[in-house]
């Protein structure tokens, strides 16, 4: 896999809780599926979230862009 600015993030340097770890690809196919969701959602007016799991693993993973990270975190509390 090739990546370009395959980095720890300067907000994962700052912060004593987080590890924050930025890949730059050319195409990644969770942004793709983002972008296709969201075009969805601004017709509902609603904040895109992409939920990833993987058969056989507990959990699972939330993406949202960092502009909606705010309105994802009111609707959890």
């Amino acid at each position: 896999m090739s990546t370009k600015g395959d980095t720890f993030s300067e907000i994962s340097k700052r912060s004593p809780n987080l590890l924050i770890k930025t890949i730059e690809k050319k195409k990644h196919s969770v942004i793709s599926l983002w972008d296709q969701t969201n075009k969805l959602a601004k017709e509902e007016n609603k904040t895109t979230v992409i939920t990833l799991c993987q058969k056989h693993r507990p959990g699972f993973w939330i993406v949202c862009h960092e502009d909606d990270l705010d309105d994802v975190i009111k609707e959890r509390t």
